[in-house]
């Protein structure tokens, strides 16, 4: 065969679409409902809400990489294209879900070259009917700052923690709702900044 000829097949086999029927199942025998109240899917559909947290903790097995740009102000406009490539946090994570309900990982931002890790753990689900009327989630991050020459009096000074329980309902299928009391503390602070 010619190429030309292979080709043109190619070409009518991936455009060519030929429908197909089929017959229908009979009717299955009904299913008697089980009382028992089921969670409420997708309250939202990542773990992240821009950057901050979501009550989603991914499905046991699941393992994710996630790369965060925080973007600079708009101020020099075209300059620095509307901050996108305007002085930037960055941060590189990886997280696993080894049992349901329980998501960790680790991480690595820019600023302050700072490697944290992460534990996620799903206390509460909202539920259909019945059980809870909304979805509660404890998140905690702990981080080390590993920048070489700074004034750190003792190493333990270069943690910091931060910890948040996530609170958050379905109330249609197109909307949420979320809060998030969060709690921060870093082992040591600047005093004055020079």
């Amino acid at each position: 065969y010619s190429k030309t000829t292979v080709l043109f097949l190619l070409v009518l086999l991936t455009n060519y679409t030929v429908p197909v029927m089929a017959q229908e199942q009979p009717a299955a025998e009904p299913v008697e409902k089980s009382n028992e109240s089921k969670p409420v899917k997708n309250t939202f559909e990542s773990i992240f809400l821009f950057d901050n947290q979501t009550t989603l903790v991914p499905a046991k097995g699941t393992f994710e990489m996630d790369i965060q740009h925080r973007f600079g102000t708009v101020n020099n406009g075209y300059d620095d294209f509307f901050g996108l490539y305007a002085p930037s946090n960055i941060r590189i994570g990886f997280a696993y879900a080894p049992i349901d309900k329980l998501y960790v990982g680790f991480g690595f931002a820019k600023i302050n070259l700072t490697w944290d890790v992460t534990a996620k753990y799903a206390i509460l689900q909202q539920m259909k009917s019945g059980g809870s009327p909304v979805s509660l989630t404890y998140y905690v991050n702990m981080a080390i700052d590993t920048r070489d020459g700074e004034n750190f009096v003792n190493n333990t000074d270069r943690f910091s923690y931060f910890n948040q329980l996530i609170i958050s309902r379905k109330v249609t299928d197109a909307f949420s709702v979320q809060v998030s009391p969060s709690w921060s503390h870093f082992n040591a602070v600047e005093g004055y900044v020079n």
